[in-house]
């Protein structure tokens, strides 16, 4: 009894902090929003005005995911922690003096004035998304374990449905992601050059059937069905592949989030209290390979597939931009292009796209 009042005081007052600071920063924010100067000619300036407020959010957001107990399983944790990269990666690289070795910078484009509406909605949409997840969470948490994570339902994990089901995703979107592999690979190899990865990728039934295949290995994993030491074999040799094309196309994004996904997969797995030494070896051992990959790939677009220039490129790439800095200022460039969508939006409605009151969803209906 008392174990119980105790705990329901400790959700009443993690959620009152919740409710208090989200409603508080929302508050000042739009305060700032509305009342302060608008009066800047760079990038640089809208970066040193909007970046106090992206760590305030983070800070935020970190210690309301810890207060709620949000597992770094949960959707909500990864959504928060990549919009920070895909949303604000200009405005790190600015800030910090990340240098990246990309000839292009399509932020260039925009005006100051637009890119300062656009970090403003993106900061208030991202912070209310999250909190209203947060409102729920405990109660959206308990529904998941129950349907999804099956930690009530052993009758379901172990039933031969979500292994059927499993396979059969797993096969039609293993097939469909190999031949459009292949074909991504064929395009950019006779290109000799990454900048045809976007012409390579698009949006036939093979790329669409594609998606399936991450969920049908999910389904296999969270399975009975098979044992520990083939799941971990699975999620391996899953790993090994995306790295493997990673490699051939030049291009990380696309295959990042499936090799994000297997890793948490993998994490969850087996639950150990403490770790070992041997699993940090093996930790820092997988960042270091993951970093030296990553290396090879950012020379092999520069050098546009000249393998016999190859080992004289990786050399001068490491002499001049180092192993991790070249890695963390080329990730922030290409995730931060996303925020550009926004950007164009705030640009173009309604002085050149009239408002569209909704209708942009409706058309995607079939």
């Amino acid at each position: 009894m008392h174990t119980g009042l105790t705990r329901r005081l400790m959700n009443d007052l993690s959620s009152f902090f919740v409710v208090s600071s989200n409603i508080l920063f929302a508050i000042s924010f739009l305060f700032f929003y509305t009342f302060y100067d608008m009066n800047y000619s760079s990038l640089e300036d809208v970066s040193n005005r909007i970046f106090p407020w992206v760590a305030i959010l983070i800070v935020l957001q970190s210690i309301c995911f810890y207060v709620k107990s949000i597992s770094k399983h949960d959707f909500i944790f990864w959504y928060a922690t990549l919009s920070y990269l895909f949303m604000f990666g200009y405005i790190f690289q600015d800030v910090f003096g990340i240098k990246d070795t990309l000839i292009w910078n399509p932020i260039s484009q925009y005006e100051p004035s637009v890119l300062f509406h656009t970090y403003a909605y993106v900061i208030i949409a991202l912070q209310l998304i999250v909190f209203g997840y947060l409102l729920v969470a405990n109660k959206s948490i308990d529904h998941v374990k129950k349907v999804f994570m099956f930690d009530d339902q052993e009758h379901w994990r172990s039933s031969s449905t979500q292994y059927n089901v499993g396979i059969c995703l797993f096969v039609i979107g293993g097939i469909s992601k190999l031949v459009s592999d292949i074909q991504t690979i064929l395009v950019v190899g006779q290109a000799n050059s990454y900048s045809a990865y976007s012409d390579a990728v698009g949006s036939g039934l093979f790329d669409d059937f594609a998606a399936l295949f991450i969920p049908g290995v999910a389904l296999l994993v969270f399975s009975n069905k098979l044992k520990l030491t083939k799941k971990r074999l699975l999620l391996y040799s899953i790993i090994g592949y995306s790295v493997f094309i990673m490699i051939l196309t030049g291009s990380r994004k696309t295959q990042a989030f499936g090799i994000l996904t297997i890793l948490l997969m993998l994490t969850s797995l087996k639950k150990e209290k403490k770790i070992k030494t041997n699993r940090i070896i093996s930790y820092v051992t997988v960042v270091a390979v993951s970093v030296i990959v990553i290396n090879i790939i950012i020379v092999i677009r520069d050098s546009r597939y000249n393998i016999s220039s190859f080992s004289e490129a990786f050399a001068s790439h490491i002499e001049n931009n180092g192993f991790f800095n070249s890695i963390l200022g080329e990730a922030l460039a290409e995730t931060s292009i996303t925020v550009l969508s926004v950007a164009s939006i705030i640009q173009l409605v309604p002085s050149a796209l009239p408002f569209q009151y909704g209708m942009t969803f409706v058309r995607t209906i079939p």
